[in-house]
């Protein structure tokens, strides 16, 4: 029998919903801990994060070119001069976020969006209720984010914060709505 890539992915992507070991995860993983499905979904080392997150980053990218004008990803954020921003502002020279577009909510606005993939079984998630991981990942990218982008590129600014199990957030719902019926 012929086995296509399609078909493996769906078959671990069953398994990992179903927390059912996969067949084919090393025993140990690059950081040195053993290995298993949640900590391949967490471990910045030896699991995936940097991989689905620019892949998200990506197809998100693709998507909303269709629909917008000059499309970026990872553009740089103009430098701060003598701008007041609050703290807890990222003030990085070299600040970056995941994607620029012009066109998403109005005709010549710019918009940015930054990516966040959180893992609902992390230690740090674990105690709170899906909706509260949600707000906090939201709440923790616009106070990094949101009144640099507005004030410095006078832009709108979207945290884009989803679920490794494949829940958006309420602002990425919204994004996603948008694009659809654009």
């Amino acid at each position: 029998a012929v086995v296509s890539t399609q078909s493996t992915g769906f078959h671990d992507s069953v398994k990992i919903r179903y927390n059912i070991k996969l067949d084919e995860l090393s025993i140990d993983c690059a950081c040195g801990n053993k290995n298993s499905v949640d900590h391949t979904l967490i471990c910045k080392l030896g699991g995936y994060t940097s991989l689905r997150h620019n892949h998200l980053r990506d197809t998100l990218s693709n998507l909303v070119e269709v629909v917008c004008k000059d499309v970026v990803t990872e553009p740089p954020l103009l430098p701060i001069t003598n701008e007041n921003l609050p703290r807890g502002t990222t003030l990085k020279t070299d600040a970056r976020l995941d994607i620029s577009c012009r066109g998403f909510y109005s005709a010549l606005d710019k918009t940015f969006l930054d990516i966040r993939i959180l893992h609902p079984n992390s230690q740090s998630n674990a105690k709170k209720p899906l909706a509260g991981m949600y707000k906090a990942h939201e709440n923790e990218k616009k106070t990094k984010y949101l009144h640099r982008v507005r004030e410095v590129e006078k832009a709108n600014f979207t945290p884009f914060v989803m679920s490794t199990t494949g829940g958006l957030a309420p602002e990425a719902l919204c994004f996603v709505k948008r694009l659809a019926s654009k």
